[in-house]
């Protein structure tokens, strides 16, 4: 179970590794400016993703911080009115509701942030946003070590087992 640290630490590791490969085998330019810059924010947000479910987590108070720079930039009409920009308002706002609900200030905190479920979600979220299959990937991987970190890989893949069973079983049903 890794702290914020290890988590960013293995986060890193991970993309750099993808990077890599994509750089020097398959000649993928993923250092070049803006694209860089994403992915460094998406390693950071994905690899503490998870966490968003504990109160003392700094994801949380990255979250909180987000937020509010988020209405700011609404209110002061910083940033352009698009599908993109109301889909990560729409995220935050989500994500805030979810931490103010069933947010936890324990070890014993984690729920459906700590799911592949949740991964999927908000890396089909970070597609919609970035449109990069390469940004989308190294989030996923950067969400998945933190799941790995945390060796609670069975508890998540069960949890994950009893979110489809009702999901589908309410499909079956109507």
């Amino acid at each position: 179970m890794g702290n914020y640290h290890e988590h960013l630490f293995i986060g890193f590791i991970v993309a750099g590794i993808l990077s890599a490969i994509l750089y020097f085998i398959f000649h993928v330019n993923v250092f070049g400016g803006n694209f860089l810059i994403t992915n460094i924010i998406v390693v950071f947000i994905f690899s503490l993703l998870p966490d968003v479910d504990n109160k003392s987590a700094r994801i949380s108070w990255l979250l909180h911080f987000a937020s509010v720079l988020a209405v700011l930039a609404v209110i002061l009409k910083a940033i352009p009115f698009n599908f993109s920009s109301i889909l990560i308002l729409l995220s935050l706002l989500i994500l805030e509701i979810y931490h103010w609900t069933f947010a936890k200030d324990s070890w014993d905190h984690r729920h459906f942030p700590h799911t592949f479920t949740f991964g999927a979600i908000a890396s089909l979220i970070l597609f919609i946003i970035t449109l990069s299959w390469i940004s989308t990937l190294i989030g996923i991987l950067a969400f998945s070590s933190h799941i790995f970190l945390d060796g609670h890989m069975e508890r998540t893949i069960k949890a994950d087992r009893r979110i489809w069973k009702s999901i589908f079983s309410k499909i079956k049903r109507t």
